[in-house]
């Protein structure tokens, strides 16, 4: 008999993102939920809250949920980023503004660099241009697309003093990615 296939984190992130529910979907994550929602203060008016590791965005939502003035989410997975993205147009129809950093490389880089690392064929992880600027833009949100560190920075700053949504477009290079890990 064969051994059951596992993903890497990172892989399996990258594949369920596009489908990943940004609320609880099944009974496990339900329990999780309950359990982060005891440990996150009922108010959060005045607050500034960051979600690492945010995934959907489904904490940054109960956050701005729960008064808080601002939220940014941060994640290892640009898909999962992207994800989290898509709420930007239920977060800016609501008046709950966040942050999110989109690193633009055109391919699914880190299912790419475990391949590689693997030494796989690559598969299915090149693709075209996402505009995260004209995707913003279609939500009604602010768009940047920079490779300045004080550029965004600066936006970022702006962005929370003036309690406004951002979606901040970095363009990197994949082979970067190679340094980190």
């Amino acid at each position: 008999m064969s051994a059951i296939p596992t993903l890497d984190p990172f892989d399996a992130y990258a594949l369920w993102a596009a489908s990943y529910p940004a609320h609880a979907h099944n009974p496990v994550m339900q329990a999780e939920q309950r359990a982060m929602l005891a440990l996150l203060p009922p108010a959060l008016h005045g607050q500034r809250v960051l979600d690492a590791g945010c995934g959907s965005g489904r904490y940054l939502l109960q956050a701005l949920a729960r008064g808080a003035d601002h939220a940014t989410g941060v994640d290892l997975s640009p898909q999962m980023l992207a994800r989290a993205a898509q709420e930007l147009e239920t977060a800016e129809r609501v008046g709950a503004p966040f942050v999110t950093v989109v690193l633009e490389d055109g391919s699914y880089s880190l299912i790419k660099l475990a391949q590689a690392g693997k030494k796989l064929d690559r598969y299915r992880v090149e693709f075209g241009p996402i505009d995260t600027v004209k995707m913003a833009d279609a939500c009604g949100v602010d768009g940047l697309r920079t490779t300045n560190p004080d550029e965004l920075a600066s936006a970022v700053k702006r962005a929370v003093e003036r309690r406004r949504s951002l979606v901040i477009g970095v363009p990197v290079n994949d082979e970067d990615y190679r340094r980190l890990f």
